[in-house]
């Protein structure tokens, strides 16, 4: 059985990693798009957790890649109130892990804090709206009022970074170096539209 209970909607990343996204219930996605992807899984019987990337542009979806592990999205969907982990321990345990399936998915917003704060250093966010979506983000992958030591030992960390600016610098690398990707895949649209 394949099991995709929601989505990860991205709104800001850097290098690919989402660091700021809308976990939505899978309600929300085109059933025919859902059905291809448990029929790539069927295809070569992995067994396991997973993450496929789509771009959607308008009512199109892209595939992108599938990740065959449990990568850290898992997190912001069990904060939204499925824990796909303790679901899969449970199937391979053969204990009942149609309880843990049958979890409704919320919407909410998740948030890398450290990463995302790239984003204002680089010009491409402004304090204000990064507080606003701090504060509205559910889920903070190194935030915990419960647990607030890895939180400090983070935040200690990102401000004692000593090479800040190479930091900077290599992101700046890659944003242009993403920037003239996507003007080429801009042109290489056109020209297939030109056709």
């Amino acid at each position: 059985e394949v099991f995709i209970p929601g989505l990860i909607h991205k709104h800001r990343d850097i290098q690919g990693s989402t660091t700021f996204a809308t976990v939505e219930s899978i309600d929300e996605i085109n059933p025919d798009i859902i059905d291809s992807c448990k029929r790539l899984c069927k295809s070569f019987n992995y067994e396991g957790l997973f993450g496929i990337e789509m771009i959607k542009r308008g009512k199109d979806h892209f595939f992108i890649e599938m990740n065959l592990r449990n990568d850290a999205t898992t997190y912001a969907l069990s904060t939204a109130g499925i824990n796909l982990p303790i679901a899969y321990y449970k199937y391979i345990t053969n204990d009942n892990y149609i309880i843990e399936i049958q979890k409704k998915v919320n919407t909410i917003n998740s948030i890398v804090e450290f990463n995302d704060c790239i984003h204002i250093l680089k010009g491409q966010l402004s304090p204000l709206q990064w507080v606003k979506d701090l504060k509205g983000s559910r889920c903070k992958y190194f935030y915990n009022k419960e647990d607030i030591k890895p939180f400090y030992k983070k935040l200690k960390e990102f401000l004692h970074t000593k090479n800040i600016h190479s930091v900077l610098d290599e992101y700046d690398f890659i944003y242009r170096y993403e920037s003239i990707q996507e003007n080429i895949e801009s042109y290489n649209v056109d020209l297939k539209d030109a056709k």
